[in-house]
């Protein structure tokens, strides 16, 4: 499911979504500041627990954009609100998820199109989450309901994670933590 037409149409530009991803990260620093969450069982945004050489002027990640349909603002669409995301950061979430190289681009280049396009490819299909929630709009299309988009985020925006381990002296990113 989570890699089919559904999520092609993806609104990779909003005005909203792009003042979150320039401005979390600061606002994310001061909430928990990355040497706060280095040790093991530390709680807070993956995002802010980015270690490595590759990553050493990298200080914290923005948050998750909203994932919005181009017709997100319709009378129809509807809002569909989650609680935190979970951990998605491949090096940090067993091998799944987003590649930490990809995002770092993205938040490099001030591209939530680079995130999304990425996000849409390596997160989607590998969390149930978003095959729950595709059901759920094809169901209600199911039924005669005119769903015309919809507007997709959580009300935690960061990746709320407990961190499970340390980070590995051999190449400084945390094996694991949990969401």
């Amino acid at each position: 499911m989570g890699d089919g037409p559904f999520w092609r149409d993806l609104k990779l530009t909003d005005p909203l979504n792009q003042a979150i991803w320039d401005n979390s990260a600061a606002v994310q620093l001061e909430i928990g500041p990355p040497e706060r969450l280095r040790a093991v069982n530390s709680i807070g945004a993956q995002q802010a627990m980015i270690e490595g050489a590759p990553y050493r002027n990298v200080p914290c990640l923005p948050w998750v954009p909203d994932l919005l349909t181009q017709h997100w603002k319709a009378r129809s669409a509807i809002l569909i609100v989650g609680s935190a995301y979970a951990g998605f950061i491949r090096e940090y979430s067993g091998g799944k998820g987003m590649p930490i190289a990809e995002y770092v681009k993205a938040y490099r280049e001030r591209s939530i199109k680079l995130f999304i396009d990425s996000f849409r490819n390596t997160v989607i299909p590998n969390w149930r989450y978003y095959d729950f929630t595709e059901d759920l709009i094809g169901r209600l299309e199911a039924t005669g309901n005119d769903v015309a988009g919809f507007a997709l985020f959580d009300v935690c925006r960061a990746s709320f994670v407990c961190r499970s381990r340390a980070a590995s002296p051999a190449h400084g990113l945390a094996s694991r933590q949990e969401g």
